[in-house]
């Protein structure tokens, strides 16, 4: 384990995540706390959420997804704004595969392009589903968020067959360009496996699992 690493850093680095479609509004406002007690990077909520939980916690970043899971919504661009105007400082937009399989390139770019556009102050992920798509496809992808400036580039939604690996996020990572970087998710669940996506490029982790995490890395550290 990287000696550097703080608990502190390590919490920064984690959008702490709840995405199960049968979460209370207790649990919503739960992640919420805990995100303020904890300082993750973010709350990472669907966008039905976000509204309400805005102005209850005004000094923690939310993060939702659009498009989610599939990437095939017609509008995308109308709910990524909805979101921003409810509040949310971070979207993890999903790709839409059919135009991958399609090889439609065009299509994305332009997509892409009027996120950023549209949505100039707000951080823009790209959700891929890397156990979905080839290291042409992957590397394709990777390329047009560099080139629609998006922030990050995103490894998973969490609900396919598998979700991060580390083949994947070096991949990614090697086609980062313009200060875009890494987000990996899904499956990440415990120390091992968020220190493996770090040491392999990601500076971002997307996962349900924050608490757990954190608690590992004090007992390790012999600080919990």
């Amino acid at each position: 384990m990287d000696r550097d690493l703080t608990r502190k850093n390590l919490a920064s680095m984690i959008d702490h995540t709840v995405l199960a479609v049968e979460t209370p509004r207790q649990d919503i406002v739960r992640l919420c706390e805990e995100v303020q007690r904890e300082d993750f990077a973010s709350a990472c909520i669907h966008p039905f959420w976000v509204k309400e939980m805005a102005p209850q916690f005004p000094d923690i970043r939310l993060c939702t997804v659009i498009g989610f899971p599939l990437g095939l919504s017609t509008i995308k661009l109308y709910e990524a704004e909805k979101a921003a105007e409810s509040g949310a400082v971070e979207l993890d937009i999903v790709v839409n595969h059919a135009w991958v399989m399609d090889e439609n390139w065009k299509n994305i770019a332009e997509e892409l392009s009027s996120f950023r556009h549209v949505l100039p102050e707000v951080t823009l992920k790209l959700i891929l589903e890397t156990c979905r798509l080839t290291d042409e496809q992957i590397i394709k992808l990777s390329s047009l968020a560099s080139s629609a400036s998006f922030d990050w580039i995103k490894t998973s939604t969490g609900f396919a067959a598998s979700g991060a690996t580390v083949e994947a996020v070096r991949l990614m990572k090697s086609q980062c360009k313009g200060g875009m970087q890494v987000k990996a998710s899904g499956g990440i669940r415990n120390l091992e496996s968020t220190l493996a996506m770090i040491e392999a490029g990601a500076s971002r982790i997307g996962t349900s699992s924050g608490l757990a995490i954190l608690k590992e890395f004090g007992v390790k550290r012999g600080i919990n």
